[in-house]
């Protein structure tokens, strides 16, 4: 469903406890934290669900959420094959442009960090959205990367290493406050 979806809005939570299953509708994608990026604290946010929405549906944050954003629009088609059933985890990267310069920060992602991110172990497909004109939270980007790889610590252990190196530099056009959280579908106890 995630790679159907015309728009998302996504609602992060603490803890899973207080969410019941009644919360999410049966069109609603319930993800987890890997327990690996839970090893690196401090993370207010354990659990996610993922709504498939409208373009034009009004934003609306679930109760006890500890960060909400939507409607957020694909820009573009996935870039490669994205398939749900072969999805074991997911990477979403939410980030803004410094003030006067998205252009500077579309060219960057565009050009070299979504290139980079996708030739990261296991991914397969990724694809970037934008927050819809009326829209609320506080990241106005997203880019959703899926993988198929058993381990989400080779991967991260790979970020790590060349995150801000020639092999995957940064830019000077993104916000300082952006946030990258790994994410695997969730498993009833």
């Amino acid at each position: 469903m995630l790679v159907a979806a015309k728009a998302l809005m996504f609602d992060f939570y603490g803890n899973a406890a207080g969410q019941s299953d009644a919360e999410a509708t049966p069109l609603t994608e319930r993800w987890d934290l890997t327990a690996r990026q839970r090893l690196q604290p401090p993370y207010p946010h354990n659990h996610l669900l993922i709504s498939p929405v409208n373009p034009g549906d009004t934003f609306a944050a679930r109760a006890g959420t500890t960060l909400s954003a939507g409607p957020l629009l694909p820009r573009h088609e996935w870039d490669g094959e994205a398939n749900d059933a072969r999805t074991r985890f997911a990477l979403l990267a939410l980030t803004n442009p410094k003030d006067g310069r998205e252009d500077d920060y579309d060219r960057w992602y565009w050009d070299r960090h979504f290139p980079d991110g996708r030739r990261l172990p296991g991914c397969f497909a990724g694809r970037r959205y934008l927050l819809a004109e009326g829209g609320a939270g506080p990241y106005r980007h997203l880019a959703i990367y899926l993988y198929d790889n058993d381990d989400v610590g080779d991967t991260l252990d790979v970020l790590l290493r060349i995150a801000g190196t020639p092999e995957m530099p940064g830019s000077d056009s993104i916000s300082p406050g952006h946030d990258a959280w790994y994410v695997e579908p969730h498993r009833r106890p």
